[in-house]
């Protein structure tokens, strides 16, 4: 998304200084501190009242849609109530894999596990810490060959409960940035977006998959192409209407359970 903005791609004189996390260390960031004038976070961690104290939510830069959902693993297939208590792996207790999980699958689990979300799918081989685990990012797309089953997916029973994109993460600004500039940082990242869509397939957009590769877990460039079609999309451009009514959605939710 940035890769545009941060490295002059763009005509601003909006200066950028990429800083790299992990998901969790971001919302943990957002929670703890709120140092970063804009941040990434989980959406289940923007619905914590001391950072929309310190946040407004920007229309550009989210991870939301369909089919693209955190998914449980493990190593045999099961389905609710048959796999007995779980002690289930989750990518920190601020993400919104760990909100869906509770939403979802609740009752079946015994022990929630903290793990990094790169050593979620390590552990759920092992099989001695954990029965399952919730994987995102990019996991999703290489646990099969690691022999591992997809016993639930998050984002089809949020699909189907509510009918609309499912929320992952949010673009936030600090509330107490000049109007003017969270404005401009958002439409700056809207069109670094659109650049990036429009170069990530042609001869000149080398500099891009440098990037990428330079900032990926998994390196091969099947799946981080695949990575980016699934969760840079439409609503990462603007939330609209409809992403609007998921983030909605899922705060009335998130507060109901």
């Amino acid at each position: 998304m940035f890769w545009a903005w941060a490295h002059g791609k763009l005509s601003t004189e909006l200066a950028l200084e990429p800083v790299l996390y992990d998901i969790q260390e971001l919302n943990r960031l957002a929670l703890d501190e709120g140092e970063l004038d804009f941040t990434k976070v989980s959406m289940a961690t923007y619905l914590s009242p001391s950072v929309k104290e310190k946040y407004r939510l920007l229309s550009s830069g989210a991870a939301l849609g369909k089919g693209c959902g955190p998914l449980v693993v493990s190593q045999k297939p099961w389905r609710p109530g048959e796999a007995g208590k779980l002690r289930l792996a989750i990518p920190g207790r601020d993400t919104t894999a760990c909100k869906l999980a509770e939403m979802a699958l609740g009752d079946e689990v015994e022990e929630w596990v903290e793990l990094r979300y790169d050593k979620i799918m390590p552990a759920v081989l092992e099989g001695r810490d954990v029965d399952a685990g919730v994987i995102i990012h990019e996991s999703r797309f290489v646990y099969k060959g690691l022999g591992l089953e997809c016993a639930f997916d998050l984002g089809q029973w949020w699909e189907q409960e509510t009918g609309l994109p499912l929320p992952l993460g949010v673009m936030l600004a600090r509330r107490d940035l000049p109007e003017n500039v969270a404005e401009e940082a958002e439409q700056i990242l809207r069109d670094s977006i659109r650049l990036a869509d429009e170069l990530i397939d042609h001869a000149s957009g080398e500099s891009l998959w440098k990037y990428m590769r330079d900032n990926a877990v998994e390196l091969e460039d099947q799946t981080m192409r695949a990575h980016v079609q699934l969760y840079v999309n439409r609503f990462s451009v603007d939330l609209g209407q409809q992403g609007r009514a998921a983030v909605k959605e899922f705060e009335k939710r998130a507060h109901n359970g």
